[in-house]
């Protein structure tokens, strides 16, 4: 179980309208794939379904959302300057600006 109170670093590789976003702790380590979106989103990002999350990430899918919520939230102050929201589905992690 990851400790989603951990500090996730994470670092993108870019390449062109998508890349790669590297989530890692002090625990675990996996990529994600991002790429431009349509409106609403700005970006979306490539996710586990909850069904390969454990095996994908190493984590636990209890703390799937959480650790979603954590990803996102640092996406937005990165790439949004931190005004903006996300919505999880089972294999896309959108992230959206503005407010909802």
């Amino acid at each position: 179980m990851v400790n989603t109170e951990t500090k996730f670093d994470i670092r993108y590789t870019e390449e062109g309208r998508s890349g790669t976003i590297h989530i890692k702790n002090n625990v675990v380590q996996f990529d994600f794939w991002y790429e431009l979106a349509m409106p609403p989103a700005l970006v979306i990002i490539g996710i586990p379904e909850p069904k390969y999350w454990e095996a994908q990430t190493k984590t636990s899918l209890t703390d799937r959302e959480k650790i979603l919520d954590v990803i996102a939230e640092l996406v937005i102050r990165d790439k949004l300057s931190g005004v903006g929201y996300h919505i999880i589905d089972d294999n896309i992690l959108s992230i959206c600006p503005g407010s909802r």
